[in-house]
């Protein structure tokens, strides 16, 4: 709603801009009083004035600044109390991710892995860092992966979740057909942004894909 008088709200000025504004008040200052010490044609009467009017401004300056630096320590406090929030949510997601009991991985849309729980490690016999250095799709066996690039396709056409049966084959060990449930983590303008990876072992060939 506007105002009584017709006029529109004057957008907040962060505490960074004003003062920035009030040290260029300053430096305006010094360069008025540093005219008038140099001009010997100014009336000494007018000289003292300007000095006086030059003085007040000074002062009205150094409380606004005054106040601004108090602004700017309450908005630091803010911030790095949103810091350690932010820092305890990371913190209790990893945590999270980590104690899961069943592999759990955290890829980009061309299927290259972000993240990987313990039990991922596990379950390909590889660190963490390790397990990173390949797209997920180095990790499937060649006969399946024509059906793994089918659907990340599928998931970029916007399927949400989809589960079937893959046959991994990791470096370090015999390869094992796993249950695979996957789905978009997170949109951005409407297309996938990255993709959720749970990957469950399983001793039986009798898993399918499933639409």
């Amino acid at each position: 709603m506007s105002p009584k008088n017709g006029t529109a709200p004057q957008p907040a000025v962060s505490p960074v801009s004003r003062a920035g504004r009030l040290v260029h008040q300053l430096e305006l200052m010094q360069q008025q009083v540093s005219a008038l010490g140099r001009s010997d044609a100014t009336d000494p009467t007018k000289r003292q004035e300007a000095l006086e009017e030059a003085i007040q401004a000074l002062r009205i300056t150094i409380e606004e600044l005054r106040v601004t630096n108090e602004m700017l320590n309450l908005q630091n406090e803010e911030l790095a109390l949103m810091h350690r929030t932010v820092e305890a949510e990371r913190n209790r997601y990893q945590s999270l991710f980590q104690a899961l009991p069943i592999a759990f991985l955290v890829s980009n849309r061309s299927g290259e892995i972000k993240e990987a729980n313990r039990a991922a490690c596990q379950v390909f016999g590889l660190a963490a860092e390790q397990l990173k250095r390949y797209p997920l799709v180095e990790y499937v066996s060649e006969e399946a992966r024509p059906e793994f690039r089918s659907l990340l396709e599928r998931l970029h056409e916007g399927k949400r979740s989809e589960n079937l049966g893959i046959t991994f084959r990791p470096r370090v060990r015999k390869p094992f057909l796993a249950s695979v449930w996957v789905s978009v983590a997170a949109m951005e303008n409407g297309t996938p942004d990255a993709f959720q990876w749970l990957i469950r072992e399983v001793k039986e060939r009798g898993v399918t894909s499933s639409e």
